[in-house]
């Protein structure tokens, strides 16, 4: 039995999925709220303009603590009424496969270092900026929230509403792409959207996509998740700026305008079919989804 078949293994009917999602929805709001609040009390700002020199850490720290919330929500509720293990939410196995996961995490990792090494080599927007104590903190903050965001993502949108989707119309393909298109126009509130325009929507629902597809073709979420948290991780200690919505005190700042720029491009045409490629040749072969 592979990833999306699982579902129909469930408890419980549609009234059932759609109370899980909106009471995902409603926790996630709830713990935003909970995080302005103490931003607002403890530190006097607000997370929608938070300060651009100072304080950081503790922004970024704030933005993420929500998904630690959703996260138990979830795998509690879900697993709960739905009858079934934690586990099952990861893949079709009950196990986590770690070597997919750090496979996929050193390899995209590599290719953003490749890049930001390629970058250096020329005349680059970018500006060291490295500060020991608050690059620390940062570390710490990255390895311990950031899994716990990513993995938070990949469960809703890889693994809970793919299967959802499946169960009741029995299509793998558009399971697949509504997952991704939601997984795309969940970022749609984010400043780079409000710079960029509505073109970088593009980019995000074909990256939720791909991701979507090669969690199908792999019968669980440790490639996407070990993509997804390397991304996210470079971005956080490595590469930053100052309109994207994790802005923090990493390694160095681009100072590039806002732009559907050239890497976007690269990435979509050649980086992702690069992956799937070596997917294909190393995971997939084992795998019984078709489209």
């Amino acid at each position: 039995m592979n990833f999306l078949e699982k579902s129909k293994q469930w408890k419980g009917n549609i009234g059932t999925s759609i109370l899980i999602i909106a009471s995902s929805i409603l926790t996630l709001a709830v713990s935003q709220l909970f995080s302005e609040l103490i931003a607002n009390k403890f530190f006097g700002f607000s997370l929608l303009s938070p300060p651009q020199n100072e304080g950081k850490n503790i922004v970024f720290s704030l933005m993420l603590l929500p998904f630690l919330w959703l996260l138990l929500l979830f795998l509690w509720w879900a697993s709960r009424l739905h009858h079934v293990s934690w586990t099952s939410w990861i893949n079709a196995y009950n196990k986590f496969r770690k070597n997919r996961f750090f496979f996929v995490f050193f390899i995209w990792f590599g290719i953003l270092f490749i890049g930001l090494f390629i970058e250096l080599l020329f005349d680059s927007p970018l500006t060291f900026q490295f500060n020991l104590k608050n690059f620390l903190v940062l570390c710490v903050i990255s390895f311990i929230l950031l899994p716990i965001q990513t993995l938070t993502e990949e469960l809703l949108f890889r693994s809970y509403l793919p299967k959802t989707i499946f169960r009741f119309t029995n299509n793998v393909t558009l399971s697949t792409v509504i997952s991704g298109v939601l997984f795309g126009l969940m970022h749609a509130a984010n400043p780079e959207i409000q710079k960029i325009g509505n073109i970088a929507l593009i980019y995000y629902i074909l990256t939720g996509i791909f991701l979507s597809l090669i969690t199908v073709k792999d019968n669980g979420i440790e490639l996407a998740y070990g993509f997804h948290f390397a991304n996210n991780l470079f971005g956080a200690l490595i590469v930053t700026n100052n309109w994207q919505v994790f802005q923090t005190d990493a390694l160095f700042i681009d100072h590039s305008p806002p732009e559907f720029g050239f890497s976007m491009i690269i990435t979509l045409l050649i980086l992702y079919p690069f992956l799937y490629f070596i997917f294909q040749r190393k995971f997939f072969n084992q795998s019984t989804n078709s489209f």
